[in-house]
């Protein structure tokens, strides 16, 4: 059997975390905006433009392995299914549900692209002012 990369290493994956989000608290995200529930309009725009590797997911997230295989039976559309698994994901797991946890599982994955991207996506909820690119959002309005 071939060594795991480091990355499947327990010490690894949480050095790798740790590493990503202190990059992002420098840019206002805090521990406590990461623990939150991931939100409904969250799991839209990560099923529709992010996670293509969710197949990897279920065991991280302590999904159990038929969910997914009944996701793949009962929607067609690619899309569909990642958002079927993600909002099957909340509803199991409830207030575990967190951008943490899915953060983690991405880099578990390897997939640093959506880890960062999730963060990103959690970020602007933080700093309206900012989009997800970190360039003023000229339609925010500022409480007055």
């Amino acid at each position: 059997m071939a060594a795991l990369q480091p990355w499947w290493r327990e010490e690894s994956s949480i050095q790798a975390l740790r590493d990503l989000l202190e990059r992002y608290r420098e840019r206002g995200l805090r521990e406590e905006h990461c623990n939150r529930e991931i939100e409904d309009q969250d799991i839209e725009y990560i099923s529709r433009n992010l996670c293509k590797m969710w197949r990897a997911l279920p065991p991280l997230l302590s999904m159990p392995k038929p969910t997914e295989n009944d996701i793949e039976r009962d929607h067609i559309k690619e899309k569909e299914k990642r958002r079927a698994f993600f909002l099957e994901w909340k509803e199991a797991a409830g207030s575990d549900a967190t951008y943490l946890r899915l953060i983690g599982a991405l880099l578990k994955i390897v997939s640093r692209e959506d880890a960062e991207a999730v963060c990103e996506l959690l970020l602007s909820h933080v700093n309206p002012q900012l989009e997800t690119d970190g360039s003023p959002n000229t339609t925010a309005t500022t409480p007055g």
